[in-house]
């Protein structure tokens, strides 16, 4: 074996049971020459999962303070677990906080994807009459990239840690309108594949305004409670489920009139293959894969709309 495959990053895990009311850690073992995982019970020292592909899951997605969803367990890394990890990692998980206007929403996100910086949280912040996204982002080097692109940036790492204990450890009113809204959510696998940025350009491009923008981790309970609509009438709600808890989802409020109708056109056909036939420049003509990995979930109704954005906004907001 070459020494890249040879390479092994390892990580220290922490996970809340629900069912047991506890949190659970776990050393969590990437291979970089093969893309797998393994998992450890540190607690009870025996194998959680042994050695497997897992390809929703990259090394970009591991650092300090990432959330990760392995086979529906949420799991949130805390710490290196050796100090070969530590050494070859800690200087590419740089954090940084940066602040948009909502308005500059699409133009902000494909700056950032274009610098190489990674999102981490997201959330809108209303105050004093605005409306403002901060971002936590994370790459080598973020500190001064988020600088070099002119953005409002924490000044250094001292900074930026306490912007992220300020802005994410604490519950700020969003500005969620309630009126003329709808619901739209960027899926795991677009989110963890980039493409956020294109898909938010594609929404602000087609007249709706983003009035709200929050990442989201969901558990299986949240899912399952969100999609108990579809249960009995998609053939996938269960792997729709799988999906919306495999990874960071980004949820968007749409304003606009008949913004529940407007907004799907915008996403297209539920099946990207269909939508790639008869509406090749929508949403998940251009960013889905399947009918699970669609790239967006949106609010299917009128009367849904406002119910959707509050279960996200004003519910799980307040909870986050």
């Amino acid at each position: 074996m070459s020494q890249l495959n040879d390479e092994r990053w390892a990580f220290l895990v922490d996970y809340f049971d629900p069912n047991a009311d506890l949190m659970r850690q776990y050393q969590l073992l990437y291979y970089l020459g093969d893309s797998t995982l393994e998992m450890y019970d540190i607690k009870n020292r025996r194998t959680l999962l042994k050695r497997t592909d897992y390809p929703s899951i990259t090394a970009d997605h591991l650092f300090i303070g990432a959330e990760v969803t392995v086979y529906s367990k949420k799991c949130k890394v805390v710490a290196y677990a050796d100090a070969f990890t530590e050494a070859k990692l800690k200087a590419r998980s740089e954090k940084t906080v940066v602040q948009a206007p909502i308005g500059n929403l699409a133009a902000a996100t494909a700056a950032l994807a274009g610098a190489g910086l990674r999102i981490n949280q997201l959330k809108t912040i209303a105050r004093e009459g605005t409306k403002t996204v901060v971002m936590e982002v994370v790459a080598s080097g973020a500190i001064e990239t988020a600088k070099a692109l002119g953005m409002e940036a924490s000044a250094d790492a001292d900074a930026a840690a306490a912007d992220i204990e300020m802005f994410f450890g604490n519950v700020f009113p969003n500005g969620a309108a309630g009126a003329d809204n709808t619901l739209a959510i960027i899926l795991p696998h677009a989110v963890m594949d980039g493409r956020a940025s294109a898909i938010i350009d594609a929404i602000s491009s087609s007249g709706l305004e983003i009035a709200c923008a929050q990442m989201f981790s969901l558990g299986r309970a949240n899912a399952t409670e969100f999609l108990e609509v579809y249960k009995g009438v998609l053939p996938e709600y269960q792997k729709k489920v799988i999906e919306l808890t495999a990874g960071p989802v980004v949820a968007l409020e749409v304003v606009g009139a008949e913004a529940v109708l407007r907004l799907r056109e915008v996403t297209g056909p539920h099946d990207p293959d269909i939508a790639r036939v008869i509406r090749p420049n929508s949403v998940r003509a251009q960013h889905g894969i399947d009918k699970v990995q669609n790239a967006l979930h949106v609010t299917d109704l009128p009367d849904d709309g406002q119910l959707e954005t509050e279960y996200f906004f004003s519910m799980l907001a307040r909870a986050s």
